[in-house]
């Protein structure tokens, strides 16, 4: 596109049928018509034509003044070309934000050909046009990584940082607690101004000052698979986690200290309700969407 008019030209309605049809074989094109079309999208000033007019009538006459033509072309090339930086700035530099309701998952690919699945109740954004010198995810819940070979990321959550090292793993950070495990290759992770390494099938969880590390013999997260998998979790978390995959609010009078680790059923609430009632003695009462669960022992 060598014509530093075209553009301004396009916008106008001023091309010849030649030259649109050669704009409309650029590869840019649909970019230039979706940020033409979101700047018509906007919502224009009310123009009171009445009063300006009454005010201009009043006005002293001068003599005309003859403008010549090419000032209008000039204005109109800077103005095409104000609005093009101000679209190319606002499309553009806009973080992409991926985000799963509760009971859904989503699968999506970052500019370097990594694949991430998003858990239920996650947000993660990272910014593509920028990818090469910013290299950073934000996620706030859960998701599942398999890196593309010998690409590097970090991923930032509330609790701590993953960075990776061209692998396959899991990161989930939710309610003060950050649980990573690693599958494949190695990953970095910081916390509390500390740093370790995980290698293949190795996990490590930080709650506060506490960290623990763990074993783990599966190849991916079993919820992957539409499954709950919990390790000495306490029962909000895990009752968190019941609430976003099956899109249910549940209410309990029940603040037990007891840990749950285990595997509950992802396509079966009355199963995994049912598992929970006979481990903290809890009774069931559904009210539509609402689960609401107490103690057979009257405890708090």
């Amino acid at each position: 596109m060598k014509d530093d008019t075209l553009l301004a030209r396009w916008l106008a309605g001023e091309l010849e049928a030649e030259e649109l049809a050669a704009l409309e074989n650029d590869p840019r094109y649909a970019t230039f018509l979706r940020i033409k079309n979101n700047f018509e999208q906007i919502e224009r000033p009310r123009f009171e034509g009445g009063p300006m007019l009454e005010d201009i009538l009043q006005l002293e006459k001068n003599p005309a003044r003859v403008v010549p033509l090419y000032r209008k072309s000039w204005f109109q090339t800077v103005a095409a070309s104000i609005v093009l930086i101000l679209g190319f700035a606002f499309i553009f530099t806009r973080p992409d934000k991926m985000e799963t309701a509760n009971g859904k998952t989503l699968a999506f690919t970052l500019p370097d050909n990594s694949a991430v699945v998003l858990n239920s109740g996650s947000e993660s954004s990272y910014s593509s046009w920028n990818w090469d010198n910013n290299r950073n995810i934000s996620l706030d819940g859960e998701a599942y990584f398999r890196v593309a070979k010998g690409k590097k990321f970090t991923v930032n959550t509330p609790l701590g940082t993953v960075t990776v090292m061209g692998t396959q793993f899991n990161v989930k950070a939710r309610e003060g607690r950050l649980d990573v495990v690693c599958y494949e290759g190695k990953v970095r992770v910081g916390y509390n101004g500390k740093e370790t390494i995980l290698t293949p099938h190795h996990s490590v969880t930080v709650e506060g000052a506490s960290v623990k590390d763990g074993v783990v013999s599966a190849g991916k997260p079993k919820w992957i698979d539409g499954e709950l998998e919990f390790e000495y979790e306490k029962l909000s978390a895990v009752l968190g986690e019941i609430e976003r995959k099956y899109d249910v609010e549940i209410r309990t009078d029940l603040n037990s200290g007891k840990t749950f680790s285990g595997t509950l059923p992802g396509n079966d609430i009355d199963g995994a309700l049912q598992t929970l009632s006979r481990l903290y003695r809890l009774t069931i009462e559904k009210q539509g969407k609402t689960i609401i669960l107490k103690s057979m022992d009257g405890k708090k």
